[in-house]
């Protein structure tokens, strides 16, 4: 038996996004083989994604020689994956993104920890953006899948 599919709002895809706050990042390495990592996310209004990273992590270096990435969201609980197919790059340190990206880290990592990349040694402290070009949105249910994809257009995600 086929589910059944019904649209979900971008407002619902928006809201997962901002409710959780890991994902798995996968880039593609200088070689062109894949590679993935889990980083800590804020979401934006745009569904544009912030993390912080250093510039001698791997990811940093893949993003460098080939922009284009995808991230993974999942909830496990409740069947949910969104898929975020776009572009990432370097923002550098702009201090209103850096203490709202830090004060989202504060609230959703535990007691006295620091976020991952905090404890590598490799360079300098940055914060990338990941611009989305397609999102695609699936909670499954025993009866029902429901779905939501948005579509961005690369002139407007540039903005985003």
């Amino acid at each position: 038996m086929k589910p059944v599919t019904h649209d979900v709002s971008s407002k619902t895809m928006l809201s997962f996004l901002q409710k959780n706050h890991v994902a798995v990042l996968s880039t593609l390495r200088p070689d062109g083989s894949p590679d993935g990592v889990s980083i800590y996310y804020l979401c934006e209004d745009t569904f544009s994604l912030l993390f912080p990273t250093k510039k001698g992590l791997q990811k940093y270096i893949n993003i460098q020689k080939d922009n284009r990435v995808c991230v993974t969201v999942t909830d496990a609980d409740n069947q949910i994956t969104m898929k975020i197919r776009g572009t990432a790059e370097d923002v550098g340190n702009d201090i209103e993104r850096v203490k709202n990206l830090f004060d989202y880290l504060a609230i959703v990592l535990p007691e006295n920890q620091s976020p991952p990349f905090l404890k590598h040694t490799a360079g300098e402290s940055t914060i990338m953006k990941v611009t989305p070009i397609e999102v695609l949105y699936k909670k499954y249910d025993t009866k029902k899948l429901e779905e939501g994809f948005l579509s961005f257009d690369k002139k407007d995600a540039k903005k985003a």
